[in-house]
């Protein structure tokens, strides 16, 4: 399920490794070793993304109920340990910021600027949320049915992790409703699907086989996912690709022995040509803003840019843009924008066309200063080169 998104280095995906490790070890709930690792492993996945902390947390609590004192304590040593670079991380910005940058603003506030109305999203994506809901369902159905019959405890455990994971991750889908975090969401309960039909067949029926077991579960699945069958489709067109046929192509911007892949050979040439005017013309040390055109509505940005010219210092907070954020009453956009020696202002996103509420235009503070203490120096394609006024 997850060859189509290419592999791509998302956090969310750093964070289910690590979840999908804890359900291994919170398995052995009896024993301090693995509650510690559980603990540290759930510690991870936060680093990796705060947001999985609830689905973290919840999977842990059928463990910590039936362990004793001294192997809940080994489970908060270990997660408590994980977190102290977070702590540290908070302490040296503060907690405001902490709170604001990890969940507040992007959790929050941004978020009737970024989720997408379900019904009207593809049909195939609506079948993937039903295979979603079913998958938790069963997960949820084989934790409860092994509970009831005080089945054997080590599976009950493991039983109710899984199914708490998949609960907890489900905030992902919901929150924006497209093909990455559909299936972000998706593919770790659907994939404990098999483990919980097994148990569940076991369960009722005494008599029957692990293999019958086995042979009915796979049979169980397969028909589930009939419900989600595009991914079979794009899967074996990214496979292909990858391994017989042509790969994927990428144009390189490249600056300061640096470079960036786009897939569009216009694109990167318009940011090679204004990124090496940008050089040309600027000091380093000097203060750059990189921003969407029109700022009273900060949907995205090309954040890479940053990165392509070290030796210029961002000029504001807001290195990522999100709508209700930079754009919000009485932000310090217009202040950030004020303290740059350069802007590189895109009018890619003029035409920002999503079906909610990122369509709005708020502060007009940080366009005025645009007008009022910038030149224009030159454009390419979209993208407008401002200087300071002198």
């Amino acid at each position: 399920m997850l060859v189509p998104t290419l592999a791509s280095p998302f956090a969310w995906i750093g964070g289910l490794a690590c979840l999908t490790w804890a359900i291994y070890f919170i398995a052995t709930y009896n024993t301090s070793l693995g509650l510690a690792a559980a603990g540290l492993l759930h510690a991870l996945a936060i680093l990796f993304r705060p947001d999985l902390g609830l689905a973290a947390l919840l999977s842990a609590a059928p463990a910590l109920w039936l362990a004793n004192a001294r192997h809940r304590a080994t489970y908060l040593v270990g997660l408590a340990c994980g977190l102290l670079p977070l702590g540290y991380m908070a302490w040296r910005a503060g907690l405001l910021n902490t709170w604001d940058n990890l969940f507040a603003y992007p959790v929050i506030f941004s978020s009737p600027g970024r989720r997408l109305p379900v019904f009207e999203s593809p049909a195939y994506l609506v079948r993937w949320e039903l295979l979603y809901l079913v998958s938790c369902a069963l997960n949820l159905s084989a934790a409860l049915i092994a509970m009831r019959r005080k089945y054997h405890r080590q599976v009950a455990v493991t039983l109710s992790a899984i199914a708490l994971v998949s609960i907890g991750v489900g905030h992902q889908l919901f929150q924006r409703f497209d093909y990455n975090h559909i299936v972000f969401s998706v593919f770790v309960p659907f994939a404990f699907v098999p483990f919980s039909i097994a148990v569940m067949l076991s369960l009722s029926d005494k008599e029957s086989t692990i293999a019958s077991n086995a042979v009915a579960a796979i049979a169980s699945v397969a028909l589930l996912a009939s419900l989600g069958r595009e991914i079979i489709g794009f899967t074996r067109v990214n496979l292909v690709s990858l391994t017989v046929g042509r790969p994927a192509v990428s144009f390189e911007v490249a600056v300061n022995n640096r470079s960036y892949p786009l897939e569009s050979p216009r694109r990167a040439q318009e940011f090679t040509l204004a990124l090496n005017r940008l050089v040309e013309y600027s000091k380093p040390g000097e203060r750059l803003f990189v921003g969407p055109a029109d700022l009273r509505r900060t949907n995205y940005n090309d954040t890479f840019v940053y990165y392509l010219v070290p030796q210029l210092v961002p000029a504001t907070y807001f290195l990522e843009m999100n709508p209700f954020s930079a754009n919000r009453h009485r932000s310090r956009l217009p202040r950030d924008v004020s303290s740059a020696d350069w802007l590189l202002l895109d009018h890619s996103y003029d035409d920002w066309t999503e079906p909610n509420r990122s369509m709005e235009v708020h502060d007009t503070g940080a366009n005025e200063v645009v007008i009022t203490d910038f030149e224009k120096l030159g454009q390419v394609g979209p993208l407008d080169l401002y200087r300071k006024r002198q």
